[in-house]
């Protein structure tokens, strides 16, 4: 059975989960690497507050992650929370976990009070996943020389 969990309560996946990160991401950032990402995520390895990484785990594996962050573009730091980092390893993906991620980040911001939170994401398909859980499109702006879509809900 899968549970979403803080990553606060496994540590031992952080290692992994920068590696992924690293690969799926790498391009967005100048100077990245797995390192800074192990260093990012040991640092939002909390519970109940901003930042914090839930991950999915199904019988003691780590499947996916997602994460609620203070903010995540650059040009648009003056909307806060984010989620972000919403990733299933690729052998499990269409199987509903980064839906079960998505909805575990709302649950938990809304548990600590927050009104909003915001997302980008690229593609149509990433649009509809979204869309159908809940969350509207606010703006299409071109960030890291990419159209974005720029989605918002209230939790």
């Amino acid at each position: 059975m899968m549970e979403i969990v803080y990553l606060a309560d496994y540590p031992d996946f952080a290692p992994i989960l920068a590696e992924w990160h690293y690969q799926e991401w790498n391009r967005l950032h100048a100077n990245d690497s797995v390192a800074r990402r192990l260093e990012h995520l040991r640092a939002a390895s909390n519970r109940r507050r901003i930042p914090s990484v839930l991950v999915a785990v199904e019988n003691g594996e780590l499947r996916g992650s997602a994460t609620l962050a203070e903010y995540d573009m650059e040009t648009r730091r003056d909307l806060t929370p984010w989620m972000t980092d919403v990733f299933v390893a690729p052998e499990f993906r269409r199987r509903g976990i980064a839906s079960a991620l998505v909805r575990r980040v709302m649950e938990e911001a809304k548990a600590i009070g927050v009104p909003q939170l915001f997302l980008f994401t690229t593609g149509p398909w990433r649009e509809r996943l979204y869309a159908g859980l809940g969350w509207s499109v606010i703006d299409r702006p071109i960030y890291l020389e990419i159209e974005r879509v720029l989605m918002i809900t209230r939790p």
